[in-house]
């Protein structure tokens, strides 16, 4: 149902929408918006939603998307080639203006390849196939409450997966914990190196963050890498949490002033480069 009202004398008109959509194909849905169509299934149910001054002021419902696919997004980032493709499923959502009052997710992502993402963010490269399970993430009030992911590459069919050394030592020593070991010196290691084992586990409880590892000595390794025949646990998990309100608070007031026209004006202007 679709409901367009006018409340106050003075006040922009809003647009209430309610209703189920279900299991229709993205690719249906998306034909004439720009870079579209792009591929997966979802499955929509909304109890109410209030649409004002082309904005979704507020949203209450459900539903999942199966396997869509990444690759039409590619030229909206700006990246020239995107894989992988995700599933995930909303229940409940309930969402207004820069607020989240209650939210719950869970699903996958898979068979993206790190070359891509690395090209994207940094300088250097990776190889392989990157993994995210998003086992549990549940918001109430703008808070994390608890979320459980978990993060794995490995190597591509039949090759072994690879990292820049430049890109492996630097990452590690900004984000990660490099205890890097006193019978491997930096200065004879390859440019490339060998990566034999690569996992982390994210734990979120009430906005604090806790990196774990996933192999190794106590399971408290991130990343194992192979040089001259012999593995080396060189990133562990960081002993201390990390708060993540600050950064949730920034996400959200950027979402409370954004204004939806100057992403219409991007969204077109990326359109008109990308034909």
């Amino acid at each position: 149902m679709i409901r367009y009202s006018n409340p106050d004398p003075g006040q922009p008109p809003e647009v209430r929408v309610s209703g189920r959509l279900g299991q229709a194909e993205l690719a249906e849905l998306t034909r004439s918006v720009p870079f579209g169509p792009f591929d997966g299934r979802i499955d929509v149910n909304v109890e109410s939603a209030r649409f004002s001054q082309s904005m979704l002021t507020h949203l209450r419902g459900g539903g999942s998307i199966e396997r869509l696919s990444f690759a039409g997004f590619a030229p909206v980032l700006g990246v020239k080639a995107l894989s992988g493709e995700a599933t995930f499923s909303f229940d409940p959502v309930d969402i207004g203006l820069g607020n989240i009052h209650r939210l719950r997710v869970a699903g996958a992502i898979h068979g993206v390849q790190l070359e891509e993402i690395v090209n994207a963010v940094a300088e250097g490269n990776a190889t392989g196939l990157l993994t995210i399970r998003v086992n549990n993430i549940d918001i109430a009030s703008n808070i994390i409450k608890s979320a459980d992911l978990e993060i794995i590459a490995t190597p591509p069919k039949g090759q072994p997966g690879t990292i820049d050394r430049a890109l492996l030592l630097s990452a590690a020593r900004k984000f990660l914990n490099l205890t890097w070991p006193d019978s491997l010196p930096e200065s004879i290691l390859p440019a490339k190196l060998e990566y034999a084992e690569f996992g982390m586990r994210l734990l979120v409880r009430d906005n604090q963050l806790r990196i774990l590892g996933t192999h190794g000595s106590g399971h408290k390794v991130i990343l194992t890498i192979r040089v001259f025949g012999q593995t080396f646990g060189v990133v562990s998990e960081p002993a201390d949490s990390i708060g993540l309100s600050p950064w949730i608070e920034a996400t959200l007031e950027r979402v409370r002033t954004y204004d939806p026209r100057r992403v219409g004006e991007i969204l077109k202007g990326r359109a008109g480069s990308h034909d």
